[in-house]
């Protein structure tokens, strides 16, 4: 199997083409310096004191200096033993009230009372000028000064992240051009920002476009990049180019890459932490990220190499640089990467300890240790894969993942095939054997098994599922149940909870409380490390959708008249009809489950402005003998709707408020209301488990989930449109009846159905689905018409 590597050898690993665009990209770098450390003189902060209009008046009436006006103007203070003039107060005096005059030098103010700045202040700083001096960043703002740093660290985490993620997903030049013109629109707003929140605004912009654009990686489109995109003829034309540039001669087919480095066509945030050695490396390498950064910057912005002179100071430390990278250069293929990165960092750390006892003098010891470890990269080719990672050896050779999977698994009879195995592997010890690349003849099939031990790989595409992440598989796999079953504990509690708040405190409030609650869930559902927090938060989730939905199914039934009752009611269920459809496109095109996740939620922020346009129930106000906001709300309806009313809603009163307070005993207080509960509540049990029971395991377009899940969506529709158009000519009890009775018998009749008889199959699984989906709606629409509105 050819690898990139092996294709470089022969298109030229450092050729013209590579010395090219190592020169062009080196000139990124030069700029980047003044973003970084250029806080160093855009943010000097000059000797200052308290700036008084009459003084500045007289000096230069009179000829004074700046210390003579200095001293008229701010008292001495004690700093550190010696007294020096204040930056930060003032005499306290109306000079407009005194006799000041030219001689008035040997005025004693020792006594005077001195109060903070009042007119801004004065700066040794002649002809130059700082951000600090133009906003006055000194004594109680000084802290705004560090904003201006901070602010773009924000922008450079931002932007390392996103700009990461999207040089992944839509290539390495598209995102380096957009990073530097969105550097230079921001750049400019920087210098021309006319106030210091804009100015850190457009910083944060500053450092999220620099710092993106820094990592973003080649010049041209990486042919790496673009094979892991299945983008083979394009890889091929670059590399080719590289070639050609470097009089070079390709021999070796670029295209046998394809199989085995573009199986993750897609990068996810997630996979930094998505298996055990990628998180190690990457919490090391993030810690060291963020302590190279704040000993650097501590360094570098506390220059006092030569006495205070900032310009040579600066000059001097930059100096020191160049030892560093010609040492690194020189030794880093002799000894490794480890060795000097561990020893760089304890050895930072040690010189900020023994030169002062500042903040940053522990994090660069621990770094060190961190980074010792780490893998030693010396001589090991880039990894392609996350599987390059947690499996070096079969990186190193070359192999498929079939030719990995032969050497690790045994065969397994499953239904009379003989088929490699899930969930055992081969009992060996791989590092007391002589394995080579050329051991693929080995014959394996007397060593004893065991269960696995490090984890498991996925066929899977460069998707991810929850179970691929937390290896819910084999002894694990009843985990995956719990899924679905913490969702349906959700709808239950839900269903209670949220049908007696929208009975105690109003449809509309019940509704905006659970959306908050889905937005927030669902976001954290998403995020969440562990399965455990997940299956909890899963719950919480499906509490608040279960009782939001239902909940507004109320208000829509109960604010349209009966004649239009079932046409909402219905089409209001079609809905959900039509976001199955949308869903397995959404799964198609969005491969990483926990960005799906977020998909899902996000729309709850939308529902959020349903406030300023969904009104309340007027049914359920006057339950309430709410009459004054129930005649509001309908006379703002009969407006929209160009209607009169004649009639007063508070003759409404003895027929509507009859039981103004919901208990969850009303429904099993009187025999009716027993019945219809206990009949209602086993139906909404029946439905939902044959529902699930066939959408999870759809099949019937032999194997293809999305396509599966598409046309089981589709069969819906029928069931919607025939209780639309029946169930005011026949009833709402032999729809309601004849929808769970067809649904049972095509169930019962799927499974005597041998599965040669594909076609047979289908239809009739097809059938139970909308038999199914047409008793899943009548139980929802019955609901509403057999309970009052109090306990609705």
């Amino acid at each position: 199997m050819t690898s990139f590597d092996d294709i470089l050898e022969e298109a030229g690993k450092f050729g013209r083409c590579q010395k090219r665009i190592f020169a062009l990209l080196c000139m990124v770098s030069m700029p980047w310096a003044g973003v970084y450390v250029g806080i160093v003189f855009q943010g000097f902060t000059p000797d200052h004191w308290c700036r008084d209009s009459a003084v500045v008046q007289r000096r230069q009436a009179c000829g004074w200096s700046l210390a003579d006006s200095r001293r008229l103007t701010v008292p001495l203070v004690n700093s550190s033993g010696v007294l020096q003039p204040s930056s930060c107060e003032q005499y306290e005096v109306d000079w407009n009230a005194t006799s000041l005059t030219c001689d008035a030098q040997e005025l004693d103010l020792s006594r005077t009372p001195v109060t903070g700045c009042k007119d801004g202040w004065e700066y040794d700083y002649p002809g130059r000028q700082s951000f600090v001096t133009e906003f006055d960043l000194v004594c109680s703002d000084a802290w705004l000064v560090d904003m201006f740093q901070a602010t773009l660290n924000v922008g450079f985490l931002v932007g390392s992240i996103a700009i990461g993620y999207l040089a992944d997903r839509f290539g390495r030049k598209m995102s380096f051009l957009m990073s530097n013109l969105l550097n230079g629109i921001a750049g400019i707003l920087v210098a021309v920002a006319p106030d210091y929140v804009s100015l850190l605004i457009f910083r944060t912009l500053y450092g999220f476009g620099v710092k993106g654009g820094w990592v973003a990686g080649y010049v041209l489109k990486s042919p790496r990049w673009l094979l892991s995109q299945n983008k083979r003829s394009k890889a091929v034309e670059i590399t080719e180019a590289m070639a050609k540039e470097n009089k070079m001669t390709l021999s070796k087919n670029i295209e046998t890459l394809a199989d085995d480095n573009a199986d993750t066509c897609t990068a996810s945030f997630m996979d930094l932490i998505r298996t055990p050695k990628m998180r190690k490396h990457t919490f090391i390498l993030s810690y060291n990220w963020f302590t190279s950064a704040v000993v650097y910057q501590g360094l570098i912005m506390r220059l006092g190499i030569l006495g205070g002179n900032v310009y040579i100071d600066f000059l001097i430390s930059g100096l020191v640089e160049f030892p560093a990278a010609f040492l690194i250069l020189f030794t880093i293929e002799r000894i490794g990467r480890r060795l000097p990165f561990a020893t760089a960092n304890i050895v930072a750390g040690a010189s900020c300890f023994i030169t002062a006892l500042i903040p940053e003098r522990c994090l660069a010891f621990l770094a060190g240790g961190l980074v010792l470890l780490l893998p030693e990269t010396r001589g090991v080719p880039l990894p392609d894969t996350i599987d390059d990672i947690e499996f070096p050896d079969r990186q190193a050779c070359g192999w498929s993942l079939a030719d990995s999977r032969r050497l690790t698994v045994p065969l397994v009879n499953s239904s009379g095939v003989l088929q490699p195995s899930s969930c055992e592997q081969y009992q060996v010890d791989w590092n007391a054997t002589a394995l080579t690349c050329d051991a693929q003849e080995l014959n394996l099939t007397n060593v004893p098994v065991t269960a696995c031990k490090d984890g498991w790989e996925y066929q899977y595409e460069g998707r991810k599922s929850f179970v691929t992440e937390f290896n819910l598989v084999c002894s694990d796999a009843w985990w995956v149940d719990m899924y679905q079953s913490t969702l349906n504990a959700g709808f239950l509690v839900g269903s209670f909870c949220f049908g007696y708040f929208a009975d105690r405190f109003g449809r509309k409030l019940t509704f905006l409380m659970s959306n908050i609650m889905n937005l927030v869930s669902g976001i954290m559902l998403a995020v969440v490390p562990n399965y455990v927090s997940i299956l909890v938060l899963r719950s919480i989730f499906a509490f608040g959708v279960k009782g939001g939905w239902m909940t507004t199914y109320v208000m829509l039934t109960e604010i349209v008249g009966m004649d239009y009752r079932r046409t909402v009611g219905i089409l209001y269920q079609m809905f959900f009809s039509v976001g199955n459809l949308i869903l397995p496109l959404l799964a198609y095109y969005v491969t990483d489950w926990r960005w799906l996740q977020v998909i899902f939620s996000a729309p709850y922020l939308f529902f959020l402005s349903y406030h300023w346009f969904v009104p309340e129930s007027p049914r359920w106000l006057v339950s309430q003998r709410n009459y004054s906001k129930a005649l509001e709300i309908t006379e703002a309806m009969a407006k929209e709707n160009k209607k009169k009313l004649s009639t007063n809603i508070e003759t409404l009163h003895e027929d509507e408020t009859d039981s103004p307070t919901a208990s969850l005993l009303d429904l099993f207080r009187t025999p009716n209301m027993r019945k219809h509960t206990f009949i209602l509540m086993f139906n909404w049990f029946t439905s939902a488990v044959v529902y699930q029971g066939l959408i999870m395991r759809v099949g019937i377009a032999g194997g293809d989930v999305y396509i599966d899940f598409l046309i089981s969506g589709l069969a819906e529709f029928p069931a919607t449109f025939f209780i639309l158009f029946s169930i005011d000519r026949i009833g709402r009890r032999l729809p309601f009846a004849a929808g769970n009775i067809l649904a049972g018998a095509s169930c019962l009749t799927a499974a005597f159905i041998p599965d040669s008889m594909f076609w047979a199959k289908t239809v009739v699984v097809y059938i139970g689905r909308l038999c199914i989906t047409m008793a899943f709606m009548m139980v929802v629409f019955v609901n509403t018409e057999l309970y009052p509105t109090f306990v609705r």
